[in-house]
């Protein structure tokens, strides 16, 4: 059935205290609150377990405050100990065949502070440039957070288009200073459907390659570069502020041939995940007699829940719930 709707098996991965809670907040000077970064709750027999699972899935999926916060690098990593015990080839196969890292970022302001951080005005485009770069200076990007190997980032399409008139801008601000310590390449690969007179032009991978060459006085200049895929996903039709998970999982397999995703985290993608799993149908069917009344609909869209409860309690006061964001299941569906 799964193979039918072009969607791939899903694993949620995480970790959880006692309580029920995924990581802890502190209080910041900026912010109210602010999740701490890699916190750690897995001992080194469930991170095993984790990087095997890693292994056994096509890509791994994270959130766009996860990917700022912790600079995951979304790879397989065997403790020293198990790699030792493998052949040369297993190993070599391992390091070839790595999952693909992929991020869910909405409206890409995670990205932004990844690599200016700030976020940058909406209002910044390629069609107000001579006017906005006076308002707006941007900052030199900055790839060393971004540790993932190719990240794919999924976005909605109109915060693709504005993240491309962003770097359209950032060029061309580059271009008018004199002495540059830095230098920059970057370099869009886009895709277009041909077949279908354009329609779908607006979903299809945007390749995005960004070259930095810092210029020394007394040295050879020194290169770096990042390379990450945004996916342009359709929102879903009732929560305007999210992408529709089934859409994103459907573009994932289209695009990519993506079959199977594990789920890390953090909290809001997994409730939303679960959450994707239910429909509310206000239409009626045959079932319920074609009424009006709204009865929810359950779709098969996580197939597996691989939870690690850790013997520590954080307390309500500063723990994130694992699952704050879950509307409850139905009743029996879960037996379904």
């Amino acid at each position: 059935q799964k193979h039918q709707l072009a969607l791939p098996f899903v694993t949620l991965a995480y970790a959880q205290t006692l309580d029920g809670m995924i990581a802890a907040q502190t209080q910041s000077t900026t912010r109210e609150k602010t999740t701490t970064s890699n916190m750690q709750l897995s001992s080194p027999p469930s991170m095993t377990l984790t990087h095997h699972l890693r292994g056994m899935h096509d890509a791994i999926l994270v959130g766009g405050s996860t990917f700022l916060l912790d600079a995951p690098r979304l790879n397989v990593r065997l403790p020293s100990s198990i790699e030792s015990s493998i052949s040369s080839a297993a190993q070599h196969a391992t390091i070839m065949e790595q999952p693909m890292p992929i991020v869910l970022d909405t409206h890409l302001n995670h990205l932004q502070l990844l690599l200016f951080d700030k976020i940058v005005s909406t209002a910044l485009s390629s069609s107000q440039s001579s006017q906005s770069s006076k308002e707006e200076i941007l900052p030199d990007i900055i790839i060393e957070k971004i540790r993932a190997h190719h990240p794919i980032i999924c976005c909605s399409a109109n915060a693709a288009r504005s993240f491309l008139d962003i770097l359209e801008v950032f060029q061309d601000q580059q271009t008018t200073k004199r002495k540059r310590k830095k230098s920059y390449k970057i370099t869009v690969y886009k895709k277009i459907d041909d077949e279908n007179d354009h329609e779908r032009d607006i979903y299809l991978p945007i390749k995005i390659t960004i070259h930095i060459t810092h210029h020394k006085k007394h040295e050879e200049d020194v290169s770096q570069d990042v390379t990450l895929t945004l996916l342009p996903c359709p929102i879903h039709e009732r929560r305007t502020n999210s992408l529709d998970i089934k859409q994103v999982l459907h573009q994932l397999y289209n695009q990519f041939g993506i079959e199977s995703v594990m789920v890390e985290g953090g909290a809001g993608i997994l409730s939303s995940f679960l959450n994707a799993c239910v429909d509310d149908n206000s239409s009626g069917s045959e079932e319920d007699g074609g009424g009006s009344s709204k009865r929810r609909r359950y779709n098969k869209v996580v197939d597996c829940i691989c939870a690690t409860i850790v013997p520590k309690v954080i307390g309500g006061k500063w723990g994130l719930p694992v699952l704050g964001g879950l509307d409850v299941l139905p009743d029996g569906h879960w037996d379904k």
